[in-house]
């Protein structure tokens, strides 16, 4: 009987030892096939007359098209926590980067349709904060996201829907982790009526390759 139980025990030993082995094989092989895809920004945009706004209080300079206008108005805010303290973020810095003088003026009812506005805020997080994490909170709708290169490193950027905008417009956000602070640089646009879409989006992506910290 003793004998016949420990032959028993020796093949369930096996038999886990074996899936074991097996699921730690296909494991790697996933890690091995599906590495982090990093995209790299290669359009050929001529940035060689754009200006510059540099931000002395959250350290950073970036360019923008020599016709576009900086709203800078918030943009020296110190952190502040917004919603109910308890459970609300530090955030500071709102700049808005756009072709109309006064973008922050424009609601659902007289936005034009050729606006192109890029916004940037700073989150204030803890050093060890990873973009996954980040995202949890701070993120609703449909997702696709992305790690990119930005001045050599990573950056991480999830293309939604807002489902909060009644036309379901697309939004391209991206993450810089810097210093435990997150900039968020977004660009939104309506995919039915926007007149200049990709011509928007091309300018975003220079505009975010362009961010330098200065500190």
């Amino acid at each position: 009987m003793q004998k016949k139980l420990l032959i028993m025990a020796v093949l369930a030993l096996l038999l886990i030892g074996g899936v074991f082995f097996v699921w730690q094989k296909m494991t790697s092989q996933n890690v091995t096939q599906n590495p982090v895809e990093i995209v790299k920004n290669e359009d050929t945009i001529d940035t060689s007359d754009w200006k510059t706004y540099r931000n002395e209080v959250y350290g950073y300079s970036i360019q923008h098209p020599n016709e576009w206008y900086v709203d800078a108005r918030f943009s020296d805010q110190d952190f502040s926590q917004r919603g109910p303290k308890e459970d609300s973020d530090f955030m500071g810095g709102d700049t808005l980067i756009s072709n109309y003088p006064d973008a922050y003026g424009f609601n659902l009812g007289n936005r034009p349709l050729d606006i192109k506005e890029i916004s940037l805020v700073v989150f204030k997080i803890h050093p060890s904060t990873s973009y996954d994490q980040f995202k949890y909170g701070h993120v609703e709708g449909d997702e696709k996201k992305s790690y990119i290169e930005v001045n050599g490193d990573t950056a991480y950027r999830i293309e939604r829907t807002n489902i909060d905008h009644p036309v379901g417009v697309k939004v391209v956000t991206t993450f810089i982790k810097r210093d435990g602070h997150m900039f968020l640089l977004t660009y939104s646009y309506n995919p039915k009526f926007d007149l200049s879409k990709d011509d928007g989006l091309n300018i975003y992506e220079k505009v975010v390759d362009s961010i330098r910290f200065i500190r």
